[in-house]
């Protein structure tokens, strides 16, 4: 019995929106059968909202809508940082039975029937609508076409992120309820940091370090000093970054990086944007050099 669904609540930053007059516009995959309705919460129409629901249902398991709605979220991720719309999610938890909240209010964790991850809720015959291939609301794809087919694409290429690059992917989607451009600039930099590792240098290198650490603790070095001495055992944030560029992009990109992540340096040793720098247009290049990062690494 397909009696299961999901709600994806999604708010976009300020000053963002999706470019749609309707109310409902119905994302559908018609080779797997499935249909998922956008619609605005307190506006008629979507343009003119900043709180979203995508709304699905017909799923014959709890599971099964769970992982649909995942995969939705990510593919929403991906387009709406690439369209520059800022969007995070909004959980939707059920209070509980008054047994179930003296629990809670105890520590100890409720498991319920909604699966709840990051604004993803699941449900079981607790809403009267959501769209199905039988009953779609018509849709004009203008001017909200652009959305809807790179929705579709991501879609198609089934975006499956590790830990790491959903944290990055969610930071860039923060990054645009950011009004500071100091601030944005710097989130968008974090991001790239995020998705990076830092490595353990080479063998002799840190034999080296080991020997100059020794000496040191023997002298009385001051204990945050001898700290710093033993984090150079991995290599720096900025070189696991041009090394993840190189790998996914291509050296030309890393000389991009490396001009880039010196304004974010600058900005935040001291606060200030350098006289000689557009900070917009480096925005513009670094959320681009970012996003061709995170797709080429999704999107294997």
């Amino acid at each position: 019995m397909t009696d299961y669904g999901f709600r994806l609540r999604l708010l976009l930053a300020p000053d963002r929106f999706i470019d749609h007059e309707g109310q409902y516009l119905t994302f559908s995959v018609v080779k797997e059968r499935l249909a998922f309705e956008l619609q605005s919460i307190g506006a008629k129409r979507i343009s003119e909202s900043r709180t979203l629901d995508f709304i699905a249902k017909g799923f014959l398991s709890e599971e099964d809508a769970a992982q649909k709605g995942t995969r939705l979220q990510y593919s929403l991720m991906l387009t709406c940082a690439c369209l520059g719309i800022g969007i995070t999610f909004n959980p939707e938890r059920s209070s509980g039975t008054t047994e179930e909240l003296k629990r809670r209010r105890n520590g100890q964790r409720v498991y319920g029937p909604e699966y709840i991850k990051y604004g993803l809720t699941t449900f079981k015959n607790n809403l009267e609508h959501g769209p199905s291939l039988s009953n779609i609301h018509l849709t004009s794809y203008e001017p909200s076409e652009r959305f809807i087919r790179m929705l579709g694409d991501f879609w198609n290429k089934n975006p499956n992120p590790t830990a790491k690059q959903q944290l990055a992917l969610e930071i860039v989607c923060l990054s645009e309820f950011e009004f500071s451009p100091r601030a944005q600039y710097i989130s968008l930099a974090t991001s790239l940091e995020a998705l990076a590792t830092r490595h353990d240098r080479k063998k002799e290198e840190i034999d080296y370090l080991k020997r100059i650490i020794e000496y040191s603790n023997n002298i009385g070095t001051n204990a945050s000093l001898l700290d710093a001495m033993k984090s150079l055992k991995k290599e720096s944030i900025s070189s696991s970054c041009k090394k993840l560029i190189k790998q996914y992009l291509g050296e030309s990109r890393v000389v991009e990086f490396s001009e880039l992540y010196n304004i974010r340096s600058r900005i935040l040793h001291s606060g200030e944007i350098p006289e000689t720098v557009d900070l917009m247009f480096a925005q513009s290049k670094l959320k681009r050099l970012v996003m061709d990062l995170l797709i080429r690494m999704i999107i294997q």
